[in-house]
């Protein structure tokens, strides 16, 4: 009875010495430490590869959506198609483009014929604009009354 009394206090102390630490100056359960430090790195590392791979790896993806999509030149009646329809559609671009410096260009010179007969007809000396057929296209008033003629115009210069 003995031995085994003596058997059961040296188990009990091991339990007691595995279950409840000594005190020491380092970690109680270094083990928990190492474990953690290890999942920590785990998903950090992860973490890093899935910004990267969105920084980097997907970047060029979304570049491509924003553009037209082209096809492969593989698939050459496709290619062809998306070609020509790029090519229309520019076209079209610089038909707008086109179409407004015209405006512009019409309404300036709209401007500059308007100044200029402004500044003809109320010009104090008169102007006669004889054409190459030498009809008279253009007279001012001045030159009317000088030359006591009403309408000069499309008359015969001599």
């Amino acid at each position: 009875m003995v031995v085994a009394s003596a058997w059961l206090g040296n188990m009990t102390t091991l339990l007691l010495t595995l279950a409840i630490p000594v005190q020491q100056n380092g970690l109680p359960y270094p083990w928990i430490f190492f474990v953690l430090t290890a999942v920590l790195l785990i998903g950090a590392s992860v973490f890093a590869i899935y910004i990267l791979r969105r920084m980097f790896g997907r970047g060029e993806s979304r570049q491509g959506m924003e553009k037209d999509p082209v096809p492969r030149v593989e698939n050459v009646p496709a290619f062809m198609t998306a070609s020509m329809q790029a090519v229309i559609r520019k076209l079209r671009e610089q038909e707008k483009e086109l179409e407004r410096l015209h405006g512009a260009e019409r309404e300036r010179a709209e401007n500059t014929a308007r100044l200029s007969e402004e500044v003809t007809r109320y010009m104090p000396s008169g102007l006669l604009v004889i054409g190459a057929n030498g009809l008279i296209s253009a007279a001012n008033p001045a030159a009317e009354q000088a030359l006591g003629i009403k309408s000069l115009l499309f008359r015969r210069a001599v």
